[in-house]
Formats: structure tokens, C-alpha cells, sequence
């Protein structure tokens, strides 16, 4: 592969904030880059300096010649007097932008722009956008606002395209599907960022060696700083250059011991859901329950029981009965018929996709209502205690919460959710706009949270962690369950998740098929294919003894430049053993 764009130590300022310092990156022809970081850390800058919507300060950015780059930004603007027609019209390929919006559906295109919805527009954006044809193509949030049955089909889009891509996302799963390598932008590392060869899961194993060899190195740097301590308290006797030379190597390196003690202590929100601690084990029960909307049956002879510890997750597209059900649940909704038996003085927790919070508030308004102390547990937090919690600066308690971004908006009703103690959880999509540190803090509680939990996300990554049980809606209000999150996606490429009629309700489906390779004849090695054969389970050893090698050896480092390259050595010997194992399958299926 040949490079296609290169960052040289560039440097980059956003106000007073200093984003990249010494940042270098090289991308080439078809790869796959997925770029991570906290909010503000610099993500979508990094996109707008490879599109040259924005110049770098210091540094420069190489690009091959005649490259075109395509931007799929966050959000579309346009004249929202526009028709989606219209806006299709003007690209280049109109004719490939409205087949791939045909495959996305549910976009009516005599819709002027402002009357459509954020999953509508975003539709829109990316059938105009991949129907182009480019070198790089940089994804800013390409999955934001799409329900789960558009995520699959973006991803699948995606996996057919020959240019290179930079993708930022918080889509775990997608991540992990489509990505080679990972770049996180983040404070915590030295040199401001980390980058690893390999999927999501290969970062996440490398970043933990990485930050345990950092850790290792502080812990020694510690020590040698008390000794230079107990030094400098002692006095020089005489102020000799080389005494002084001491001194200054002294504060030296106990100003550097004090600077990577706070880079890596990574901040994130404290998210813990109490349950009410009631002990009643059967908390809501439907029987035969049926909801419909003028023709739209959602919901159809459904009996489910929720009960202490149940985890929930409820699949399906945008309008298929996911927040209906949930509003039967609190009583929002009645039925239209069945009957719907609660537990004594049942307590229900709602987090709605739609924001209740009034925008005219402040932040302070919306966290403490009463005052300026919330109750936790029984016990009184001064609002500024509880904001900090959440990663608010206690200057934020003024600030309208009309102006707080997606994410701190999402992480003040979290707040709220808190000072709860509920027998019942539901959460409709509450990881919108949250970064993926805070998306991992709010797993961990949702898994600890002992009430039951009903959990609406498109976040796959969240639902396979979380839930130990699924529904999925079907059309014509037929509701199916399943055990994994596997099974409903082997349902659902199978074909069956759109059948309407002869799927048996509240029970496990079993029309998931495993997946192998097959073949119809027996074939025969070639005499080079034997010997290849004969030698490629030593050759696996080999590459996986030098992985752990390589494993090994990065415990041992302290300097971060040998550590990045030894994590790059990491991810090219995994790929090694994975291009291996991939051979040996091929191998097998020859021989028959």
C-alpha cells in the first residue's frame, strides 16, 4: 500500500486550548482508521485539518497528488427549505444516492429538509456522500441518530468501499467490525495521543499494557523523586556546580513526577444506579397484551413477566413498538386489550430519548431543583459535589442547560436518574452523544444495578454486555425473544426477523443456523499446498511465542517512544498469527 496523506509534528490550537503538539500520522491507500478520545480532545478538528477545512498552526500535512477527500461531517447543513429530492438531485451520482437511500428507506423525499428528523437527515447525508467516489473519507459520528437496522446496513456499505477511511465513532461494535487500526486522542499520554495496529479489542488489549508500563515507570519515578526530596531538604553543604547541577535535576524530575501522576489519572463520570432494595421478585406481568395505532398493530398478544434482576434489551427499527411497550410499562399507554398486573407501590425509573428538562434552566436548576443540595443514599451532596461527579466544572452550574453539548446534556439526566432508587429501570437510548468512556462507566452500573433493567439502544456493544435476555419487533406487532444479541442478528440476516405471522410469540427462537464452512466435494492438496500444511501449526507456534515475547518485553519498558514501537510490533505479529489461522481454515477446507 502507498501513503495517501501524512501528518509531520503538526500543532494545533483551538483558542486557548492546545489540541495536537507534535502529533505525526501516515495513512495509507485503504486503510481503516478509527479515531477515539474524550469530548473536546480534538477528534473532529483532526478531520477538518485532513480536509483542509481548517490549516494546522505549526507541522505540515502531505497529501498524494490529485487526492479527493470526501467529509461526512456531524450534521448536515442546508437550505432548510430544500426537499430531500431536491438535495439528492444536486450531487454527482444521483442516480447511485437514491438506490442507497431506497436500502436505508423511511425517507419521504417531497420532505423539505427542515421537516425531517435527525435519522432522516442523516439517511440523506450518507446516501449522497458514498455514492461518491474518493480516497479518504472521513466519518464524523456516521451512525448518530440512525436506529439499529441502519447501523447494519451502514456498516455493510461501508465494508464494500475501496477508499481509505478515518472514522470517529462511539460505536464500539463498529468500531470493532470495520476498523485496522485505532487512534485515541487523549491527555493521559505523553505525547497527547496513542495509535495501535488492529481492531477495537486489539487497542483495548494494548492501551491496558501501554498505561500498565506508564504506571510502572511512575511508580519508579516516585521513588527516585523521594530520594531527590530527602536531598534537596538536607541542604548542599557547598554550592558547588555539581550540587547545584543536582538541585535543578532534582526539581526537575520531581516537576515531571507530579505532571505524569496528573496526566494519567483519566477523568470520567461516577455512574451508579441504587435499586430500591424491595424484595418482591414479580414486578410487572402482561398478559395477551395488544397495542395498535390507527392500522398499525405494534404490539400483539404479547405476555411477558419482568422480575427482580431481569435485563432486558428491546431490538428493533424506529416505530416498531420499543417505546410504546415502555409506556405500557409506566402506565403512559394503556392497552388496548390484555391485562397489565404491577407490584405493590412499584417505583419506575424513565429515561425518555425525548428530553423532559426545561432548556430556560440552568444547569445548577435542573441538577438540584429545591436548592442547592441533592439527596444520594440517603445523604445530602452540595450540588457543586454532585455536578463534579458527572465532569462539570462548578462554573458550569450558571450556564443555560439550552447550551451544553449532546453529551453533557445526556450526562446531567444521568445525574438526575440517580437520585433515584427504582424497582424498575427504562432507559431509551441514554448513550446518545456520550463518549466511550462514559458509555463503559454506564454499562458497568447498569450490569451492577440490581432492580430490572429495560434497556432501548442502538448500541450493540451495550446490549450484548448488559442484557441476558432480547425482543425483538417484528412487523405486525409480533414480538419474538431471544437469549443473545447473536441469535436476534442470525434471526434477522436469515430473513425471519420480517415475517409477520408465523413467528411464536414470548419464546426463544431457534431459526438461527450455525454458521461454517462448508463444501460440496472433497478436494485434494496440491503437492505445494501439503507442504504449506504440513508446516503452518509450527509456524503458528512460532508467531504466537513471539507475541507473547513482545507482550512480555512491553511490561518491561518505561521510555513511551519504545512502548508505542513495541505496540506496533504487537499488532503486526497478531496479524500475523491471524493471517495464519485464516490459511490453516482455508487449508482445512481443501483437504475436505
Amino acid at each position: 500500500m502507498s501513503s495517501i496523506i501524512t501528518l509531520q509534528n503538526i500543532k494545533k490550537k483551538h483558542g486557548p486550548t492546545t489540541l495536537f503538539d507534535g502529533l505525526s500520522l501516515n495513512i495509507e491507500d485503504k486503510d481503516r482508521l478509527g479515531v477515539l478520545g474524550p469530548n473536546g480532545s480534538g477528534k473532529s478538528t483532526l478531520l477538518k485539518l485532513l480536509s483542509t477545512l481548517e490549516q494546522v498552526d505549526e507541522g505540515n500535512i502531505l497529501r498524494s497528488r490529485d487526492l479527493e477527500t470526501i467529509y461526512v461531517e456531524q450534521d448536515l447543513i442546508i437550505d432548510p427549505e430544500l426537499s430531500a429530492y431536491q438535495f439528492i438531485e444536486q450531487c454527482n451520482n444521483p442516480i447511485k444516492a437514491r438506490a442507497i437511500l431506497e436500502q436505508f428507506s423511511g425517507v419521504d423525499t417531497d420532505l423539505k429538509f427542515k421537516n425531517l428528523s435527525g435519522g432522516q437527515k442523516k439517511k440523506l447525508q450518507l446516501s449522497v456522500k458514498l455514492s461518491e467516489e474518493c480516497g479518504l473519507l472521513l466519518l464524523d459520528e456516521p451512525s448518530n441518530h440512525l436506529d439499529l437496522d441502519s447501523i447494519i446496513l451502514l456498516e455493510s456499505l461501508l465494508s464494500e468501499t475501496n477508499s481509505a477511511c478515518v472514522m470517529i465513532s462511539h460505536d464500539r461494535w463498529l468500531l470493532e467490525n470495520f476498523c485496522d487500526r485505532v487512534l485515541e486522542i487523549n491527555p493521559i499520554y505523553e505525547q497527547g495521543y496513542f495509535i495501535c495496529d488492529g481492531s477495537y479489542g486489539d487497542y483495548l488489549e494494548k492501551k491496558e499494557m501501554f498505561l500498565e508500563a506508564q504506571t510502572n515507570q511512575l511508580s519508579s519515578l516516585k521513588n527516585k523523586a523521594r530520594t531527590e526530596q530527602a536531598w534537596l531538604r538536607q541542604g548542599a553543604k557547598a554550592r558547588t556546580t555539581k550540587s547545584k547541577y543536582r538541585s535543578d535535576a532534582a526539581n526537575k524530575l520531581i516537576e515531571k513526577m507530579k505532571g505524569d501522576t496528573s496526566r494519567l489519572k483519566e477523568t470520567s463520570a461516577r455512574i451508579s444506579f441504587s435499586s430500591s432494595g424491595r424484595r418482591t421478585k414479580d414486578l410487572v406481568e402482561f398478559e395477551s397484551i395488544n397495542k395498535t395505532f390507527g392500522e398499525n398493530c405494534l404490539i400483539k398478544d404479547l405476555s411477558l413477566k419482568i422480575q427482580l434482576g431481569t435485563k432486558l434489551g428491546l431490538i428493533g427499527k424506529n416505530g416498531s413498538g420499543k417505546s410504546t411497550l415502555l409506556k405500557l410499562i409506566t402506565e403512559e399507554l394503556q392497552p388496548d386489550s390484555g391485562n397489565i398486573n404491577r407490584a405493590k407501590d412499584l417505583k419506575i425509573t424513565y429515561f425518555s430519548q425525548i428530553s423532559e428538562l426545561t432548556n430556560n434552566l440552568t444547569l445548577k436548576q435542573v441538577l438540584a431543583p429545591e436548592g442547592d443540595s441533592v439527596v444520594y443514599n440517603g445523604a445530602l451532596v452540595h450540588v457543586a459535589s454532585w455536578a463534579s461527579r458527572f465532569k462539570f466544572a462548578g462554573n458550569q452550574l450558571v450556564q443555560p442547560f439550552d447550551s451544553l453539548s449532546g453529551g453533557e446534556k445526556a450526562r446531567a439526566r444521568i445525574a438526575k436518574l440517580m437520585l433515584e432508587s427504582p424497582d424498575i429501570l427504562l432507559l431509551d437510548e441514554p448513550t446518545n452523544d456520550l463518549d466511550i468512556n462514559t458509555l463503559e462507566v454506564l454499562e458497568e452500573s447498569l450490569i451492577n444495578f440490581t432492580g430490572a433493567l429495560v434497556l432501548v439502544t442502538h448500541d450493540r456493544f451495550m446490549l450484548s454486555r448488559v442484557c441476558d435476555s432480547f425482543i425483538g419487533f417484528k412487523e405486525g406487532g409480533i414480538l419474538t425473544t431471544y437469549s443473545s444479541y447473536e441469535q436476534w442478528f442470525s434471526d434477522y440476516k436469515s430473513g425471519n426477523y420480517k415475517l409477520s405471522s408465523k413467528s411464536s410469540t414470548g419464546k426463544i427462537s431457534n431459526t438461527s443456523k450455525d454458521v461454517g464452512i462448508s463444501s460440496t466435494k472433497k478436494n485434494k492438496l496440491s503437492y505445494n499446498d501439503q507442504r504449506e500444511y504440513d508446516s503452518i501449526e509450527g509456524n503458528l507456534a512460532k508467531a504466537e511465542q513471539k507475541v507473547s515475547e513482545i507482550q512480555e518485553e512491553m511490561l518491561t519498558l518505561t521510555d513511551p517512544a519504545k512502548i508505542q514501537i513495541a505496540c506496533e510490533k504487537l499488532g503486526r505479529a497478531q496479524a500475523e498469527v491471524e493471517k495464519l489461522y485464516t490459511r490453516w481454515c482455508e487449508l482445512e477446507v481443501l483437504r475436505g
